[in-house]
Order: C-alpha cells, then structure tokens, then sequence
C-alpha cells in the first residue's frame, strides 16, 4: 500500500474563493481502498476522491456519507465522489479484486457545481474531455485515469496546474485544476502518451460557498 500526501499552504490561485487545502493518493489490491487526503481538513471542507481500478466493467460503491457524482462504468472506470469533512466513513469498494489508485483532495469554501460527460480514448494521441458550465466563477478539476499500469496525462497548456497524480503499483490516475469565469468552459483536449490501453478524463466544475 502506497501513501502520497501534500499540504498546501499559502496556496496561491484561490482568487475566486476556492481554496486547495491538501491532497494525498493511495494505492491497494484486492476489492477495497481507504481514501487519502493529506492533513490540514476541517468540518465544512469539501472532500473529493478520484479512484481508478487496473481493469474495468465491475463497478464501484461508495463509503457511507459520500455522494457518488460520476462514475464511468467503462473499459477505465473511473469514478469521483464527494463527502463533507468529517466523512462518515471512508473505504471504498470495487466489484473485483484488482489493483486500484485514488487521488483525494481537500477544498475550502467550496461547492460541488457541475460534472461532465467522460471523454475517452483509446492508445496514445488526444483526449478531448467535453466541457461543463458554472454557475458562477469557480475551479474547474480535470480528472485523468488509465488502464494498464502505464500512462501520461498532459495539460493543454501551463495554465493547468497539477494537483496531484499516481503512477506506481496500478493504474495512472491524476488531477488538475484551472479557475474559469461563470459560464461554458468549452472542452479540453490534454494529451495521452506513454502506453494505456484506455483513457477516462471528466471535468468538475467547484465554485465558493
């Protein structure tokens, strides 16, 4: 089991009142995975779990608590849910016992918004993820997994900022974050190297509370 955790403080780009607070990553076989988060939460901080298994098609249940806002259920079936910190619970289960990676993250002053559609592709070239439109100016997280145990994952530009992403012991997964104004983010084409067989990428729209 592999344990990845970042602390942000200070954080910078938090102009429209989200706050990035931590994030950590997990990594686990069989049928269940303990969400990480990094430290610093406090009740009323936004909790986000980004989880991917090796092989797909069986399907994911979420802790007791959490709201599951899209799950794939494709050949990458990648899910994100959400829960208030505290979370009541926090194992997450998958329908068979394969390797999984998740990436959890706290946000401050934040509201789940908006979820897109799954954009996909298969091998190596563009992932064009369709876009989501806020409410009002917020945080846009783009959310990347792949099948296999290879996999990059490539912003369109700088002004994507990494999260975090996991790569070691089953399947790439990683998260970026890039604020927008109210309204229509349009899609977003990141690139796809290495070697997946499948590659899952969603948008999450966040906007202050």
């Amino acid at each position: 089991m592999l344990l990845q955790n970042c602390v942000f403080e200070g954080f910078a780009g938090r102009s429209n009142g989200v706050e990035l607070i931590s994030t950590g990553s997990n990594t686990a076989a069989g049928t269940t995975i303990n969400g990480s988060y990094g430290s610093g939460a406090a009740t009323g901080d936004l909790l986000i779990a980004s989880l991917a298994p090796e092989t797909g098609g069986s399907g994911w249940t979420p802790p007791s608590g959490w709201t599951e806002r899209l799950e794939t259920n494709q050949t990458c079936d990648l899910v994100i849910s959400t829960s208030p910190y505290p979370p009541s619970a926090n194992t997450f289960t998958y329908g068979a016992s394969v390797n999984k990676n998740m990436i959890g993250c706290v946000f401050r002053n934040a509201n789940h918004d908006a979820i897109g559609t799954a954009g996909t592709r298969t091998g190596t070239g563009s992932l064009v993820i369709p876009g989501i439109t806020l409410s009002k100016a917020g945080t846009v997280l783009a959310h990347i997994a792949s099948t296999g145990l290879t996999g990059t994952h490539a912003p369109p530009d700088a002004s994507w900022e990494l999260v975090n992403s996991v790569r070691s012991g089953g399947p790439p997964v990683s998260v970026y974050k890039k604020d927008f104004p109210a309204g229509a983010t349009g899609s977003v084409t990141f690139t796809i190297g290495g070697t997946p067989t499948a590659t899952t990428g969603i948008l999450q729209g966040l906007v202050p509370n």
